[in-house]
């Protein structure tokens, strides 16, 4: 199900933004003139026996050690691109919304990103996105919130 129709399903509101065609969260910040740390980057981890959504704050990267620790195992990775599109077969490549419950997914999410009032993340394409409140993500999502992030280089 498109992300669209399952806000819309959830009675959420929500903005959907159509824009030119970006490939990074950081570009889409800027093409759409919002805060990169309000943007949302969602990241597919490979936890040894599990998959996990994790969302940040588009000006920071993942501490794989950290997300490991968090998530009590010995150690995490970045699943590939043929897993992430086996996961999320209605999105396109790295366009994926951080609702992970919708795949079977435990969410989880940096604590940076919950500072932010309204968030902004690919809507399954590369180019529209949608704009929430986090209040309201949250409520839907029940992300597990965590510190797994470091200031991006």
């Amino acid at each position: 199900m498109l992300i669209q129709d399952y806000l819309v399903q959830q009675h959420v509101p929500f903005r959907q933004i159509v824009h030119d065609t970006t490939f990074t969260a950081r570009t889409l910040a800027r093409k759409i003139h919002v805060d990169v740390a309000s943007v949302a980057k969602t990241v597919v981890l490979d936890a040894e026996d599990r998959f996990v959504l994790a969302v940040l704050p588009a000006n920071r990267e993942i501490d794989l050690e950290r997300a490991a620790e968090v998530l009590g195992v010995h150690g995490v990775k970045l699943a590939s691109e043929t897993t992430c599109g086996m996961l999320f077969p209605e999105s396109e490549l790295g366009a994926m919304p951080p609702f992970g419950s919708q795949h079977g997914m435990m969410t989880m999410v940096d604590r940076r990103l919950c500072y932010e009032e309204d968030i902004t993340f690919e809507a399954d394409r590369h180019r529209a996105a949608i704009r929430m409140k986090f209040a309201d993500f949250e409520r839907l999502e029940r992300p597990m919130i965590r510190d797994f992030t470091r200031t991006a280089s």
